[in-house]
Order: structure tokens, then C-alpha cells, then sequence
């Protein structure tokens, strides 16, 4: 702020009125820190540490790509062009550790993992940011197809995919899971991705 940093003890700075133009700011605000603490290869920092802003390690897949939707959504309703261009850094982040099944299905490869499995989540979002900002109609395909193949008989989306079979194995539902694959599902409906209404209907359904 203009004061500078203000130190608080053991209570919370007052609040901006809760209106129109402060929402606005207040996401162009977080925007523009997750654009400051990015590289060129569009890597966020995953912690930095105020008010040093000291940039720390650890990474996070799944929140690459919820960052990256975020992007896309503030960058979509504000046109900023900064932002815009961060966006499309971090989805191509999300595209250089893509991997494709063979049967030419698409994920995000989180290269933490050790357990052999990916993840639906971290695409389902990926996804998200990708028909935001009409990123490459080719990968929205891939990543939905994949997406679709989670979903179950009954309409639950299965969490984790074994990598070496390409199959979605028996498994406990998990209900962020099913809520990120489901709206992952609906976007790509809206964008006119191809091949996803059964799946939709299913999960939706269930």
C-alpha cells in the first residue's frame, strides 16, 4: 500500500467495500502475482515468502493448472494482455508434460508421482484453462477424451488412471474428483469439444 507494509497483531486490516470495481482489482491483483513470480517457461513459484518475496521451492501440478484457469478467467474479463500472455505460458507448461495413451488420449504427466498413476484432477483443470482461452483444439480433444474415459457405468469419475494399462481401475470415489471432472466435462461441451456428451450425461446424472 502507499503506507507501506503494515504490521498487524492478532487481527485482520479492514476490508475494501465489496463491490463491482474492488472484486475487479482484487483479481487483477492476484493476477499480477502469479504473473510476477513466473518464469519464462511458464512455471509459477509455488511459495513465496512475504513481505521478502523470496521465492521458495516445492511445486504443485494440480494447482499449476488451477492457477492457469484463473489466468485464463481474469484475462478473459479484464483483456488484459500481461495476463493473456501468462495464461498461455502456463498452459503451455501444462502441454510440455502432456502424455498421450495408445489410444491417443491425453493427460497432464505430473513427474512427482512415483506411483505409476496420473491423476484426473490436474487435467480436468488444465482443461478448464485450455477452452477459456480456445488453446489449442487439438489438446482440449485429447485432454477431454481422457477426461470422459474416467467416468464410470454409474457416473462416477474415477480418480487416478494406472499409466502402464491406460485403464481407470476399481477405485473409491472422491468427490473433488467428480466436481472437477464434471466441470472440466461441462466447458468442454460449451467449447464444442467433441465426443463428451455421453460421459456428461453420465456423470451429471449420477
Amino acid at each position: 500500500s502507499e503506507e507501506g507494509v503494515v504490521a498487524l497483531d492478532q487481527t485482520w486490516a479492514a476490508p475494501l467495500p465489496l463491490d463491482p470495481d474492488t472484486l475487479r482489482e482484487t483479481a487483477l491483483s492476484a493476477a499480477r502475482h502469479l504473473v510476477h513470480n513466473m518464469s519464462p517457461t511458464g512455471r509459477y513459484t509455488y511459495v513465496v515468502d512475504g513481505p521478502s518475496g523470496h521465492r521458495q521451492g516445492g511445486y504443485n501440478y494440480p494447482r499449476h493448472a488451477g492457477g492457469t484457469w484463473f489466468l485464463a478467467r481474469v484475462a478473459t474479463r479484464t483483456g488484459d494482455p500481461e495476463i493473456l500472455a501468462a495464461a498461455q505460458r502456463g498452459m503451455q507448461f501444462l502441454a510440455d508434460h502432456t502424455e498421450r495413451t495408445l489410444d491417443g488420449r491425453m493427460y497432464v504427466l505430473d513427474p512427482d508421482r512415483d506411483d505409476g498413476k496420473a491423476w484426473v484432477g490436474t487435467t480436468a483443470l488444465a482443461l478448464l484453462a485450455a477452452t477459456e482461452m480456445g488453446f489449442d483444439p487439438n489438446l482440449q480433444a485429447g485432454y477431454a477424451a481422457w477426461i470422459a474415459s474416467s467416468v464410470d457405468g454409474e457416473g462416477d469419475i474415477r480418480g487416478d488412471m494406472d499409466r502402464a494399462t491406460g485403464e481407470w481401475p476399481e477405485q473409491p470415489a472422491i468427490t473433488y474428483g467428480q466436481g472437477q471432472g464434471l466441470l472440466a466435462l461441462v466447458a468442454a461441451e460449451r467449447a464444442g469439444v467433441p465426443g463428451v456428451t455421453e460421459a456428461l450425461d453420465r456423470s451429471a446424472a449420477r
